[in-house]
């Protein structure tokens, strides 16, 4: 009997200096049965994880398998045409930079930078 359920998997979201870090865990996954998409700010990844044998008499049973999916909004200034993904480990990392800041408005006395002496 085939399980429909999706499963969603959990998800950390890194920021540093220069990138954004989505890690997505992923355990069971390869490359040949996951999919990343990004469509304009949305982060999608999708998946198939082998459902566990079906025969086999459980006593317990909590590792989860067939299809899942996590939909995720990026945040703005990321460079989106140069994302990065890698699976190592059972976690799915994709990688951002993100743009240079753009001067918006003017340095005035308020915004101006002040260095500590």
């Amino acid at each position: 009997m085939q399980n429909d359920r999706h499963l969603i998997p959990p998800l950390n979201v890194i920021e540093d200096r220069d990138s954004v870090k989505f890690v997505f865990a992923v355990p069971g996954a390869d490359s040949g049965n996951l999919n990343v998409e990004i469509d304009g700010n949305v982060l999608m990844v999708e998946g198939r994880v082998a459902e566990p044998e079906s025969s086999a008499n459980y006593l317990h049973q909590e590792l989860p398998g067939g299809h899942y999916k996590r939909v995720t909004t990026l945040p703005p200034g990321l460079k989106e045409e140069r994302a990065q993904a890698e699976l190592k480990n059972g976690r799915l990392q994709v990688s951002f930079s993100k743009l240079e800041p753009q001067e918006t408005e003017p340095k005035t006395e308020e915004n101006f930078p002040v260095k500590k002496l």
